[in-house]
């Protein structure tokens, strides 16, 4: 993604203190703290050390173009997603779209707005901030779970509330 300070990845902004990311070749990156939302959404912005291409991973070994990203309106219940952990390295479809402009409380007290809920829990602590995708359109980044359902916040939230363009091919 692009961002008013460059190139960068996005992740969740409960997650806090990260300052490097390791890429699928095992090359290990610095990155910078940018800006985060945490009310409207649940996302952080960070530049990193070289040039962020269009891509997301599916799996640590795959990596994916980013040919479009979708719309919240277009979030209907029923819709399937993916789900990408980092820390568990599993990709499930299995979750579907159960509400748009959720609002949930998350463990430390804070209040997060215009989440969406989706079926199904898979994630384990670590995978906050992996992507929600379908095929190559990019939908999300995880938010957190309760053990039985999902939250993400939407992409268009993400570039809104953080001054961000997802860079498509």
């Amino acid at each position: 993604m692009s961002g008013p300070n460059g190139d960068g990845i996005v992740t969740a902004a409960h997650c806090t203190g990260l300052n490097q990311f390791e890429e699928s070749t095992s090359s290990i990156y610095g990155m910078t703290w940018r800006s985060e939302e945490r009310g409207n959404g649940d996302a952080e912005y960070h530049t990193t050390s070289h040039i962020e291409p269009a891509e997301f991973y599916a799996t640590s070994a795959s990596i994916r173009d980013v040919n479009s990203i979708k719309s919240t309106i277009f979030m209907f219940p029923g819709s399937s997603v993916c789900e990408y952990g980092r820390s568990s390295n599993t990709r499930t479809c299995n979750h579907d779209v159960i509400a748009t402009g959720v609002t949930a409380t998350f463990t430390d007290g804070v209040t997060v707005k215009n989440l969406v809920r989706v079926t199904g829990d898979n994630s384990i602590g670590g995978d906050s901030g992996g992507g929600w995708s379908w095929n190559n359109k990019a939908w999300g980044v995880h938010s957190g779970s309760n053990g039985t359902t999902s939250l993400f916040t939407p992409v268009q939230r993400v570039q809104k509330e953080l001054n961000v363009t997802i860079k498509t091919k």
